[in-house]
């Protein structure tokens, strides 16, 4: 069985990368933090390619929580086009056709 792959927090590797940015030595910080050399430059890496440690652009997060919004706000409008033939009226029907007063 392998062993289990180990998650480190996106606070802890940007402090790494800042103590490599300031050593100017990424070994001797892979070594004092007993982590692989690899995962470290894999880390540098994704940062210089994405902007991100975490190796999400922030284009990319943006898009998703948009997905995510228009998603909800497609739900709510189905919700109210249902409720809506319920009560017959249709939905092409204008605002003045709800009239209130």
């Amino acid at each position: 069985m392998s062993p289990k792959k180990k998650r480190y927090s996106e606070d802890f590797r940007k402090q790494l990368i800042l103590e490599c940015q300031e050593t100017g030595n990424i070994s001797l910080v892979a070594r004092r933090q007993d982590i692989h050399l690899n995962t470290l430059n894999g880390w540098l890496k994704r940062l210089r390619e994405t902007g991100s440690v975490s190796g999400v652009k922030a284009e990319d997060a943006d898009i998703r929580e948009l997905s995510k919004q228009l998603n909800q706000v497609s739900e709510e409008n189905d919700i109210l086009k249902r409720l809506m033939n319920v009560n017959g009226l249709c939905c092409n029907d204008k605002v003045r056709s709800l009239k209130v007063f």
